[in-house]
């Protein structure tokens, strides 16, 4: 047998073993919380014409009208909204793809241009000052 004061927990082991349990813990955890809050932000969030025109509180198609009028989007070929080149910083583009074998973009409002449209839209009188997202 080894003499006790040659063990690997002889000199405070054990408290440094404990600490850093406790240290990784505590980061584990704050990753975690950190990573879930931002999940929630909606500032962070890219968000569908459908799902927006809800949070402005009107109807989609006529949200998706004033677009096109304004000339933020247009529909392509196929029919799908597009955004012009000059206000792709109020959008995003996804690929997707089904389970179906169907793929293709999807156009989606980031916070930026949420927060332009409902300025504009306010100021057109289309939707009311107090809504907020």
């Amino acid at each position: 047998p080894r003499d006790p004061n040659e063990s690997i927990f002889a000199h405070g082991g054990y408290f440094l073993t404990f600490g850093y349990g406790i240290i990784i813990s505590l980061i584990t955890i704050a990753g975690f919380l950190l990573t879930a809050l931002h999940i929630f932000d909606l500032n962070n969030i890219d968000t569908n014409f459908r799902d927006t025109s809800k949070l402005f509180g009107i109807r989609e198609n006529l949200f998706v009208n004033w677009l096109i009028l304004n000339k933020y989007i247009y529909r392509d070929n196929r029919g799908n909204l597009k955004p012009y080149a000059k206000v792709m910083n109020y959008f995003n583009m996804r690929t997707y793809s089904t389970t179906s074998g169907h793929s293709g973009i999807q156009t989606l409002i980031n916070s930026e241009g949420r927060e332009a449209f409902r300025n504009l839209l306010i100021n057109e009188n289309i939707i009311k000052k107090d809504v907020s997202y």
